[in-house]
This record gives structure tokens, C-alpha cells and sequence, in this order.
């Protein structure tokens, strides 16, 4: 009886939380009593929504960030773009890591998986799109740099060099 009464009013918790990563944050923090097989049952439709709802989310930003990274020749705009890349990867690895840690039933649906390949390849779309506008932005300074000095300001070093 307790564990049903728990289970409502976890329910009606989630159901009032605002955003996904309140959600997530609650569902975290309240892992070991979801694991309780009642607890488990009543809230499942909630849990394979939020599942879904962050999954839509995680494809609009891939969707959205398909198109490669403006890099212009001063380092501000670059850097904000960066860094505007580096926060919202961070944003969704924190998330995903919240949901990994809940464990249980989670990310075993349909959804779920659908979730983690979604996540893997907003990861690996991010870090190649940073890696680019990195290189970019290094041939663009070493080339303003070898046609205003006489001598290039960046030297690559063969690896033989290094360490």
C-alpha cells in the first residue's frame, strides 16, 4: 500500500516538473525507490515518455547542427562557437549520463535505443565539427601569418619531435 501511494505521488511529481532535465533530475534522485517493482509499474508510462520526449530533443539538435560550424577569421565568433557546441554536448552527456545511472527498464525500449544512437552520433557529429572549424581556423591564421611575416609564427613539428 505504501509503495502504491509512493508510486502516485511520483507520478504526479513528474507530471508537474517543467522541463526534461527537471524530470531526469527527479526520476536520479529517486533511482533506488524506482527500482521497486510497483513503483516500477506505475510510473513506466511516464518514464517511456520522458524517454521519448528527450530522444525528439536530441534529434532536433542533431538536425539542427548538420550544417557545418561557421568559422570566420577573428577568434571571438570561433570561440563562441565552440564553445556554444561544447555546452550543449555537455548539456545532453549530462542527461543521458543521469538516465544511465537511473538503470532499470530506461533505455532497454524502443526509444531508448533509439536514444543512445541518436546520442552516440550527436557526439561524433559535435567533436568532427569542432576538429574542422579547429583546423580551419589554424590554416586560416597561419595563413594571414606566412603573408603579413616574413617567418610563419606557427611551426608544425614533425612527430619524430615530439616526446
Amino acid at each position: 500500500a505504501l509503495e502504491l501511494q509512493l508510486g502516485s505521488i511520483l507520478g504526479i511529481a513528474l507530471d508537474n516538473c517543467s522541463c526534461l532535465r527537471e524530470k531526469i533530475r527527479l526520476l536520479h534522485s529517486l533511482r533506488n525507490l524506482i527500482r521497486r517493482p510497483v513503483i516500477n509499474y506505475l510510473i513506466a508510462s511516464k518514464m517511456e515518455e520522458l524517454v521519448k520526449s528527450f530522444t525528439d530533443e536530441v534529434e532536433h539538435i542533431t538536425g539542427a547542427f548538420h550544417t557545418p560550424l561557421i568559422v570566420l577569421n577573428n577568434m571571438p565568433p570561433n570561440a563562441a562557437t565552440l564553445t556554444m557546441c561544447h555546452i550543449i554536448l555537455q548539456r545532453v552527456r549530462e542527461q543521458m549520463e543521469l538516465l544511465k545511472d537511473i538503470g532499470g527498464e530506461v533505455l532497454v525500449g524502443v526509444n531508448g535505443q533509439r536514444l543512445v544512437r541518436l546520442f552516440t552520433k550527436l557526439e561524433g557529429q559535435f567533436s568532427d565539427q569542432q576538429r574542422q572549424a579547429i583546423n580551419v581556423f589554424n590554416q586560416k591564421v597561419k595563413a594571414v601569418t606566412q603573408e603579413k611575416f616574413s617567418h610563419p609564427v606557427f611551426y608544425t613539428l614533425h612527430p619524430s619531435f615530439i616526446g
